[in-house]
């Protein structure tokens, strides 16, 4: 007997509603486990996804971590020359920046770590390095640090950049600290005013400072004003 006799013969003998409660009853279960068959792989689907991104997510944290030591190995491999660098120079009588045995090579070390260091404070990396290129001090004392313990290139532009930093914002909360530049390529460039150089020369190195003796901080200020705005224009050429 065909299946669709059988379920006629069904309806007529306990009648349509009660037909359709045991074909639900009989039917039901077959269905159901198609259901959990295909929950089951929609479920595993998403679980090998799931996996898969997770490995994904893993692997690009390490490539991170890796580019990051990469960074930060070349950032002390750089320091070490600088420093194995200046004592050979200070060694043989070097007179700092203005030495011209002082490479383009060296300088270009330099500006990247002074980069690395202003982006982490916010600064403007022209004034830091003309903070630098102002004072060309010896080793231990490349960016002038002389009130705290400084001895190596790598702190002593951390304590510069932390000071600058700290006394911006102490500047700026009753003036001005920022104005327009405009530089050789007619663009408007924002750069620290010459009124916060000058107040900031009053702090990092004041008139009449026991430490120096020839009274070389009067024109503390105007050196660095003139680096600033030299290395800000190189960066916008005519």
């Amino acid at each position: 007997m065909e299946l669709l006799d059988h379920i006629v013969k069904i309806i007529e003998q306990v009648g349509f509603p009660a037909a359709l409660v045991l074909m639900m009853v009989v039917l039901a279960p077959r269905y159901a486990l198609r259901l959990l068959e295909v929950f089951r792989k929609i479920m595993d689907d998403f679980a090998g996804k799931l996996v898969t991104g997770i490995h994904q997510v893993v692997e690009r944290h390490e490539a991170v971590i890796n580019r990051a030591e990469g960074i930060t190995s070349r950032q002390e491999a750089a320091v070490s020359r600088l420093e194995a660098i200046s004592q050979v120079r200070w060694q043989n009588g070097g007179t700092g920046m203005g030495n011209p045995e002082w490479t383009p090579a060296v300088w270009q070390d330099e500006t990247a770590l002074i980069k690395i260091a202003a982006t982490k404070y916010g600064l403007d990396w022209h004034f830091v390095a003309a903070i630098r290129k102002a004072e060309g001090g010896a080793p231990g004392r490349e960016f002038g640090v002389l009130s705290v313990k400084a001895p190596s290139y790598a702190a002593q532009l951390e304590i510069c950049c932390q000071t600058v930093r700290h006394r911006l914002i102490q500047y700026d909360q009753d003036n001005q600290a920022l104005e327009l530049h405009e530089a050789p390529d007619g663009s408007q460039a924002v750069i620290y005013g010459r009124e916060f150089i000058s107040w900031f020369a009053g702090i990092w190195a004041p008139n009449g400072a026991s430490n120096d003796p020839g009274g070389l901080n009067g024109n503390w200020s105007r050196n660095v004003s003139y680096w600033y705005l030299h290395l800000m224009d190189l960066d916008h050429p005519a």
